[in-house]
């Protein structure tokens, strides 16, 4: 395992949501009981794999959003899609574009009730062609696992344990964590001198004594009194091409420098301000990261990061542990991030 992920592994705790499989499926639930499940690609992956996500939110008037798609489609014109199960002639169709297809919500309880007693379900184009396939081995124990998790079994809202109970018995959804964030400022960042760089190129670039180098840097405006400078490491420690791995500084409006705290990575400060795959969320104000587990990018952790003031607070974890060709990640943490508002005085017209 990277070192990167050895010291995620001490962020976890009891309010992360747990990712599990069964067989041909992957189901996971975040803090706050919102839940997705999937189907994995099978063993000798290929472009006739069904792509099938099933996300629901918490709470008794969430409904489950099915999306659909396969990796080759068969035309670029509009094509209607249906869905047979167990090759049935009976079929569900489908609405949307051929790349985001759904299952409407007057269909959905044939759908899950067809999941139930089928093994397999096929996208089949409008000449009766199937164009791909998805394992329903697992399913439907994936969706039991939903239900379960949201307190939606024994009720009439639940996709597979259901029962006479009414929607009202569902537990709201809980309420997210939230992480107070510093107003958002628009001064120019400060960056790192020439003689900034000599301890940095000291401390992080001479493992590995590259030849013809120059440390890539990344200066980010956080806050009025803070500049956010990423690191390029070109010795890899954070686990080679697959996870270039980068290093936070903070500069202060005097010019000192001094190590970001990462909080998955807090309790080990040697690496305290590693971050993998890292880049800036510009749009939402936040540090991102993307842990592979191999190169093909299926399969790791997704980590998204808000700086408080004093350490970059994670806001987001997503994970895919199986290496089986799905890239919808399956979120297990959230939080909300509120910023202050600006100081009038601070803010140049």
């Amino acid at each position: 395992m990277s070192s990167f992920l050895s010291s995620a592994a001490a962020f976890a705790s009891a309010s992360v949501g747990e990712i599990t499989v069964f067989e041909d499926w992957i189901v996971g639930c975040d803090n706050v009981r919102s839940c997705r499940a999937l189907v994995l690609m099978s063993e000798n992956e290929g472009d006739d794999n069904l792509i099938m996500v099933i996300d629901r939110d918490a709470g008794p008037l969430a409904l489950p959003r099915i999306s659909l798609t396969a990796r080759v489609l068969p035309s670029a014109r509009p094509v209607k899609m249906t869905l047979a199960f167990d090759q049935e002639k009976k079929r569900i169709r489908l609405n949307g574009a051929e790349n985001d297809l759904t299952v409407i919500k007057a269909k959905q309880p044939k759908f899950f009730a067809k999941i139930s007693r089928a093994t397999s379900v096929s996208l089949v184009d409008q000449w009766g062609k199937a164009v791909a396939v998805g394992s329903l081995h697992g399913a439907t124990a994936a969706f039991s696992y939903m239900d379960e998790r949201q307190g939606r079994a024994g009720t009439v809202t639940a996709l597979v344990l259901k029962g006479k109970g009414a929607a009202s018995a569902v537990p709201v959804p809980q309420a997210a964590p939230i992480v107070m964030a510093p107003a958002i400022a628009n001064t120019p960042p400060r960056a790192l001198s020439e003689i900034d760089m000599l301890p940095i190129n000291r401390d992080y670039g001479l493992g590995c004594k590259p030849t013809n180098y120059t440390l890539d840097v990344v200066h980010t405006r956080l806050d009025e009194r803070t500049t956010l400078a990423v690191v390029g490491d070109p010795c890899g420690s954070g686990g080679g091409g697959s996870n270039p791995s980068s290093f936070a500084f903070l500069i202060d409006e005097e010019g000192h420098v001094s190590k970001a705290t990462i909080e998955t990575n807090a309790d080990d400060p040697m690496m305290a301000n590693m971050i993998a795959g890292s880049w800036w969320d510009t749009k939402n104000h936040l540090l991102s990261s993307f842990g592979k587990s191999r190169g093909l990018g299926d399969c790791g952790q997704l980590w998204s990061y808000a700086w408080d003031g004093a350490m970059f607070r994670i806001v987001k974890e997503a994970s895919m542990p199986d290496c089986r060709g799905s890239y919808d990640y399956i979120t297990t943490y959230r939080a909300t991030v509120k910023f202050a508002s600006p100081d009038p005085k601070s803010v140049r017209r």
